[in-house]
């Protein structure tokens, strides 16, 4: 799967910003926040962005939260995503 394949998946799904990084930009993760220390044959790490509206910051619950998540990924959705 190439990086135009990926962005082209995560915009069809809602996505607003879609970006790649190399490993090579963690070097100086701390202990237990290098991608590699979940998955240790990482090279690369997709960083995508959904925008919602503002006004949900103001919420007394994380129920606008919990709504955006499941509208971009819903299972429906994540079914398009083949197993890497």
């Amino acid at each position: 799967m190439f990086s135009d394949d990926v962005k082209q998946i995560l915009f069809e799904m809602g996505a607003d910003l879609c970006g790649f990084a190399s490993i090579d930009r963690f070097n100086e993760a701390p202990k237990g926040f290098h991608p590699c220390d979940v998955l240790p044959s990482c090279k690369t790490v997709v960083v995508f962005a959904k925008q919602f509206p503002t006004g949900s910051l103001h919420c007394n619950t994380t129920v606008p939260y919990t709504i955006n998540g499941y509208q971009l990924y819903s299972y429906q959705q994540r079914a398009r995503f083949p197993r890497l």
